[in-house]
């Protein structure tokens, strides 16, 4: 099979979303996609994660290969490539201090999982080594962290090492003590960048409602809702995942692998085609979720069978297990893959982000950077989960602010070239104008009006906004970011998103004066959001104080440099809840 790349993939790519409001096929499998020039895969191969709890960096690795073997900016053919964009650095250099694998034997103090919106701010951070501020104890703390994403052809060290995927927790089993001959270099280039990832969760904000819950039930000490979903290929829900693998290929998604049973479904006797697995979830019902795996495709006529019921329509899933782990033995041989029905309750409802990638083109590395976050956790909770709170979640990870106008003071230690900003919205369809200004740091006042730009996100999530055309900032000078968002023409609250507490490193990270300020809807004054404090529950502890604006900037060609990190804060003026977390194996 021939490669081809960026031309016909995209042509075809458009093609298929502008058809898919239309008429969504009826069965899909990005495994093999039928083009003019035969059969290609715009999925990348099975993965084994052994017993590391990062089945979140497989599937989000994924899905981003996904998406750049459809825009063609990976070459394709007819059989799934090796896999590309690195989980093994997605892993060990996304910042959270949960996820950094320390020097000790493997399984006494590894990842303990994570989320689809770690991911989100792994992608957008740029390359170099992030030093993280404040003064920590190395020993005992992190203190940097990398750039992403990378590849796996760019550096052996990149590649998930196969002494951890076949780690089975035996003792007589070898795993290096310590592990930091395996971790790969922090300091690396990125690959890739992000134009977009959409958080498209069942019941956040603006995207597809919830039904009425039909009542609770409690998993692990903790009462969750309970839904009834009937409605098969016709199912909202559904229908948007189906267009955004159909414009941006695999999308994660969670699951329950914990209270769940894989189904092996037999094949003819001496039939040399593996085993299909089907997924019943006796807890189907409920928001609860421990795994992240991949969706790649869907049969709207596959049916499942369970406890005497048979559901019709099914997802096609994309597990980071190998292709040995079934029916609780290493005896059944598969492809890696399973089905799951449309009508479960997490699966295509929970943890599912879409994620747009493109070649660095233009555009250089991250130049303009607010304090690293999303790093940690900051009231992510499936809005499908808790039951009792008031507050439902936030869909990237990150507090809402009650403030329709916020604002971050931008210092360069050089002059560089601003081409673009990176940003994210809470609630999808919002029109956000950005405004920069030469900024007085000592009056605290604004200065010229340099450029403006107004951009639309039609989805929770990151997005990417080109500036009319690239400005020139001079090191040394500061400058503002002003940020409106709107919705309908009108000014719209909680749209912006902030990180507690700084990044959330380290615990009890605070946030220095003179870098965020919101315009308060009450008073109408500017407040500086470093003296803002939250007591409900985040990441950085109890009493984390003031947070930072998800803020990026990205410089153009021929002039990359590097700028001083910058950032703003976050907090709910409102006073809104966050829940606890949820961990993801």
């Amino acid at each position: 099979m021939p490669l081809f790349r960026f031309c016909f993939a995209l042509a075809l790519g458009l093609s298929l979303v502008s058809s898919a409001s239309a008429q969504l096929p009826s069965a899909y499998d990005l495994r093999s996609v039928a083009t003019p020039l035969g059969n290609v895969a715009w999925v990348s191969d099975i993965q084994d994660q052994g017993t590391a709890e990062d089945c979140w960096t497989f599937a989000s690795a994924l899905a981003m290969d996904s998406s750049l073997l459809m825009q063609g900016v990976l070459p394709t053919g007819s059989t799934a490539p090796a896999p590309m964009v690195s989980s093994w650095h997605l892993s060990v250099a996304n910042g959270n201090p949960n996820q950094i694998i320390p020097g000790q034997a493997f399984g006494s103090n590894s990842n303990w999982g994570g989320f689809e919106y770690m991911a989100l701010g792994y992608v957008t951070r740029g390359s170099g080594l992030w030093t993280i501020p404040g003064n920590y104890n190395p020993a005992t703390h992190v203190t940097t962290l990398g750039g992403g994403p990378v590849s796996n052809a760019a550096n052996p060290a990149n590649v998930f090492p196969s002494v951890i995927s076949n780690y089975d927790g035996n003792d007589n089993d070898f795993v290096p003590n310590p592990l930091t001959p395996l971790l790969p270099p922090t300091n690396q280039p990125t690959a890739w960048r992000a134009t977009k990832v959409s958080i498209l969760d069942q019941g956040f904000s603006t995207n597809v409602a919830l039904p009425t819950p039909t009542g609770t039930e409690s998993i692990g000490g903790s009462s969750y809702h309970t839904y009834s979903y009937t409605l098969g290929a016709a199912d909202p829900q559904v229908q948007a995942v189906k267009e955004a693998i159909l414009a941006n290929g695999a999308v994660t998604t969670s699951m329950n692998a914990q209270y769940s049973a894989f189904v092996s479904v037999q094949n003819p006797t001496g039939s040399l085609v593996p085993y299909s697995v089907n997924y019943v979830n006796p807890k189907t019902a409920t928001g609860y979720s421990d795994h992240e795996v991949a969706i790649i495709g869907w049969n709207d006529n596959y049916t499942i069978t369970s406890g005497g019921n048979t559901t019709t329509g099914a997802w096609l899933v994309q597990n980071s297990w190998g292709t040995n782990y079934w029916n609780g033995t290493n005896a059944d041989p598969n492809d890696g893959t399973f089905w799951a029905a449309y009508d479960d309750a997490v699966i295509g409802r929970s943890g599912v982000a879409s994620f747009q990638m493109a070649s660095m083109d233009k555009y250089t590395q991250t130049v303009l950077q607010n304090e690293l976050g999303p790093m940690e956790y900051a009231g992510n909770f499936e809005v499908i989960g808790g039951v009792g709170y008031n507050f439902v979640g936030s869909p990237t990870g990150m507090a809402p602010i009650e403030a329709s106008s916020v604002r971050s003071i931008l210092t360069p230690t050089t002059n560089t070239r601003l081409g673009a900003l990176g940003l994210a919205t809470q609630i999808a369809n919002v029109e956000v104008n950005a405004s920069i200004y030469e900024w007085n740091p000592g009056t605290q006042t604004l200065g010229s009006l340099l450029t403006s730009a107004t951009f639309t996100n039609d989805s929770i999530g990151f997005f990417l906004g080109e500036l009319p055309e690239s400005l020139i900032l001079n090191g040394g000078q500061s400058y503002a970011v002003q940020l409106a968002y709107s919705q309908g023409g009108s000014p719209i609250l909680g749209a912006a998103p902030m990180t507690i507490g700084g990044s959330g490193i380290n615990g009890y990270l605070t946030v220095n004066a003179g870098l965020s300020y919101c315009l308060n809807p009450t008073t109408g004054q500017w407040e500086d959001l470093d003296s803002l404090s939250f007591t409900a529950f985040s990441g950085s502890g109890p009493n984390a104080k003031g947070g930072i604006l998800f803020l990026k900037g990205y410089g153009t060609v021929p002039e990359p440099t590097s700028l001083a990190l910058v950032g703003m804060a976050a907090a709910a003026l409102c006073g809104r809840q966050l829940l606890r977390r949820r961990r993801t194996a």
